[in-house]
């Protein structure tokens, strides 16, 4: 597949951006989800907003920011089943999610550097849960994977991504967090035995990926470009679709073309999708954190 027959959502509130192998919308995904057709993709790669981690100043409707994990999930689960819809039978959906520790730790403004605490941006402070100790992990990761098994996800893998000793913050009273959780599903057909579409195991032969952090200006937590190649030549097939539905500065879009495969990718907000044009159209290097 070189080029696309998917329909750009119409809508005054979102602006597209395409070129040959590449489609990138500005919009919320909640709205332009449902514009895209049924079994149209091959593959999903993406890390949504993670729990009560970065306030990206989009307002009180952005995901993330909700009040208990519960409407957390009550909000990013229909994006699930919308992903279920467009994904092709025996299609792979991986999931990159961290965890939120139950504290009183700020939520930072999006922007500035991931590894300075911007006091002086800081919106609001996390709320301790009931039901968790302070300081405890609260769990969000199997949260999401079991809401995505309720949407009709098959889960298939665990994949551990290993960031390296620049991934987190150093503390006083537990190991420095290095790693994190991505999600290998697939989505199941109508046979007995669900078959993945396409796997290279050279690509990915094992579940433990090794990759370090990558850093662009104005955005926490890109997802790295290297990472997402990687993932893509291992579960999409060649001159397959690429759909990222929160696609941030476009690291999965741009990893995406970058494996020779066809790439939509879904942004909210309006710098990160000026950044995330800008990156697919000329290859804007990454800077890998140290």
């Amino acid at each position: 597949m070189t080029s696309f027959d998917l329909p750009v959502h119409e809508n005054s509130e979102n602006s597209t951006w395409r070129a040959e192998n590449i489609l990138l919308y500005h919009g919320d995904c909640r709205v332009v989800l449902p514009s895209l057709e049924a079994n149209s993709v091959d593959m999903v790669l993406t890390s949504p907003p993670y729990w009560h981690k970065i306030d990206y100043l989009l307002g009180p409707g952005q995901m993330g920011l909700e009040p208990t994990p519960t409407d957390y999930l009550a909000r990013l689960s229909p994006v699930l089943q919308e992903l279920l819809r467009v994904t092709k039978p025996g299609g792979s959906f991986l999931l990159n999610i961290g965890d939120t520790y139950n504290n009183y730790s700020p939520l930072l403004a999006e922007g500035g550097d991931r590894k300075e605490a911007d006091f002086s941006r800081q919106s609001t402070r996390r709320k301790l849960q009931p039901g968790y100790i302070e300081k405890e992990p609260i769990g969000i990761p199997e949260m999401v994977k079991q809401a995505a098994r309720a949407a009709g996800w098959l889960h298939r893998a665990n994949l551990i991504w290993v960031k390296g000793h620049s991934a987190d913050i150093p503390n006083s009273d537990r190991p420095s967090c290095i790693h994190e959780d991505v999600f290998y599903f697939l989505k199941p057909t109508d046979g007995r035995r669900t078959m993945a579409q396409y796997f290279n195991s050279e690509a990915v032969p094992s579940s433990v990926l090794q990759c370090a952090p990558t850093q662009t200006k104005g955005h926490r937590c890109p997802f790295p470009v290297a990472l997402a190649r990687q993932l893509v030549e291992g579960f999409c097939p060649p001159g397959g679709v690429v759909l990222d539905p929160f696609a941030g500065h476009g690291g999965i879009p741009k990893g995406a073309i970058d494996a020779g495969r066809c790439a939509i990718g879904i942004e909210m907000q309006g710098d990160n999708f000026a950044q995330a044009v800008a990156r697919c159209q000329v290859g804007q290097p990454e800077i890998v954190a140290v």
